[in-house]
């Protein structure tokens, strides 16, 4: 298996794929939450959405988890937005651990969930836990539970630094883009995990693998990862979510100048999948709120949004919203 390196620059940031074009969508709603049936009093956040639209996995520190962040799943009859979603199920032991398990993200074809987690054993040794990213399999994409033990997804793409987030993106080439967030080496240049007071340093990478997707985790074959400057600031800039019909489309969670609250998010897009992300834009009042609002995901035809909100009218901390919108302008 050979691995591509994409080389970069801050002008250019080549990712070799065929042209795609774009996909006229209008406004997004406004927010809906998604109830006390998936939402609790507690924090359920940074969920991720099947291509068919019928499951929803999610973080959540709510009772009933191993450890102080578990990987929750829910599931619904249908794809449309009336179709309610059922009682959350905890993914158990084989892929949580008594340590945190956050940002889940399912692959296209539902056999992979990446996540990252801050479990013993990683790239940044057991003294001092930061998150590296880890992948599980199944072999039924129908199955919620069906989840085999995670794989890590080796120390050329993790790092003894924090490594969150992950977001998969394939190209027409056959090029898997993952996408992430890295507690930034140029302002921690020891690596060292980034405390609560340090949440500034974290900006977006990437990493390419071409081949076999499970070649790609189970061989750990990804490339050292490399900073996307388009979407990273100063500031925070965590999650990411990619329109995957496409790739033409990137939310971004970020506390950058210009937003509304403590986090916003912003949309970015670009020509084609050859072209640098630009066009930056805040999401805006019918979406953002004053309150923190983060961990977007975006279903693979970008028709929904699904991110968490501290705002007020939840549940009781962060709770998971969601906004749709059609094609056309």
């Amino acid at each position: 298996m050979r691995v591509r390196m994409v080389p970069h620059c801050s002008l250019v940031f080549l990712l070799v794929s065929a042209t795609a074009s774009a996909q006229q969508l209008g406004n997004w709603s406004s927010p809906m939450n998604l109830g006390p049936t998936v939402n609790s009093p507690y924090n359920d956040q940074h969920a991720t959405l099947s291509k068919d639209g019928l499951e929803l996995v999610f973080s959540s520190d709510r009772p009933g988890g191993l450890g102080e962040f578990d990987l929750w799943v829910s599931t619904r009859a249908c794809g449309l937005a009336s179709c309610t979603w059922g009682e959350p199920a905890n993914l158990g032991p084989i892929v949580n651990s008594a340590y945190r398990e956050l940002a889940p993200n399912l692959s296209t074809d539902g056999h992979w969930l990446l996540f990252h987690s801050k479990r013993p054993g990683g790239c940044e040794g057991d003294a001092a836990p930061g998150a590296d990213l880890y992948a599980s399999h199944r072999r039924d994409q129908s199955d919620p539970l069906g989840w085999e033990p995670p794989v890590n997804l080796g120390c050329t793409i993790n790092t003894p630094a924090d490594d969150a987030g992950p977001n998969l993106f394939e190209d027409d080439g056959g090029t898997f883009f993952l996408y992430f967030t890295r507690c930034n080496a140029s302002v921690a240049p020891d690596y060292a995990p980034c405390s609560d007071a340090q949440q500034d340093r974290f900006d977006i990478f990437v990493s390419t693998c071409s081949g076999d997707l499970g070649d790609c985790i189970r061989l750990q074959l990804w490339s050292a990862a490399e900073l996307v400057p388009e979407l990273s600031t100063p500031l925070r800039d965590t999650r990411t979510a990619i329109r995957r019909r496409d790739g033409l489309e990137m939310i971004v969670s970020t506390n950058r100048a210009g937003g509304i609250g403590s986090s916003d998010l912003w949309s970015f897009t670009r020509p084609s999948t050859e072209d640098p992300w630009m066009d930056a834009e805040d999401l805006g009042v019918f979406v953002n709120s004053s309150a923190f609002d983060g961990s977007p995901a975006l279903s693979w035809d970008g028709q929904t949004l699904i991110f968490h909100s501290l705002r007020p009218g939840g549940s009781g901390n962060a709770d998971l919203y969601m906004s749709t919108r059609t094609k056309g302008p």
